[in-house]
């Protein structure tokens, strides 16, 4: 069994992350979780092989919405500061790669991720025609919720129509550290407020 990395980047969030939402403050709980990364893997099964094309406009088309998804999703494209313990929304990217594997959907049951970026996205084709999506999100941002919050968000934008009323019904609320702030750690509203 063979995979062949394609194409290996950080995506950006579309639109820019105003410079008042730079620093995301975490909450005391997210300040005492261990510093691990959620895992997730989707598989996308097929009857048929798709044509290399399709398989480049599934790829592209993901990006793309994937981008779209993360300036909703701001400090996902950040890094995470440990001496400070907030996250530095500096839209440097989300690790995204594109990957080949030369054997069936079936035998594919591992994703290896790394823990600099906050999301790594993983995309891997099969010789069936399958799809599998590997997503690792880190701790320090959120949840399982959160998790699955940005996967619907992301899905639905990687739609043909695109249903903005349904865009905003997956949309994140920013306000656990709000409600739950560190020892010593004065917050502002402005903070907590997501630009239009």
């Amino acid at each position: 069994m063979e995979i062949n990395v394609n194409v290996s980047k950080l995506v950006k969030p579309s639109t820019p992350t105003p410079s008042t939402l730079r620093n995301f403050h975490i909450s005391f709980f997210d300040d005492k979780s261990e510093n691990e990364n959620v895992r997730l893997i989707l598989y996308y099964s097929t009857s048929h092989k798709e044509p290399n094309e399709v398989q480049t406009n599934i790829f592209n088309h993901l990006e793309i919405s994937l981008s779209k998804t993360l300036t909703e999703f701001y400090p996902l494209a950040g890094r995470y500061t440990r001496h400070s313990s907030f996250i530095d929304c500096n839209d440097q990217g989300a690790l995204y790669i594109q990957a080949k594997a030369n054997f069936q959907l079936s035998n594919f049951y591992n994703l290896s991720g790394i823990d600099d970026p906050l999301l790594s996205v993983k995309i891997t084709t099969f010789d069936c025609g399958g799809v599998a999506i590997g997503m690792c999100i880190s701790q320090k941002f959120g949840d399982m919720a959160t998790f699955c919050t940005f996967i619907n968000n992301w899905a639905t934008r990687s739609r043909k129509t695109v249903n903005e009323l349904e865009v905003a019904r997956y949309s994140p609320l920013f306000a656990l550290a709000a409600h739950f702030p560190k020892p010593n750690q004065q917050l502002t509203n402005e903070a907590f407020e997501r630009s239009p």
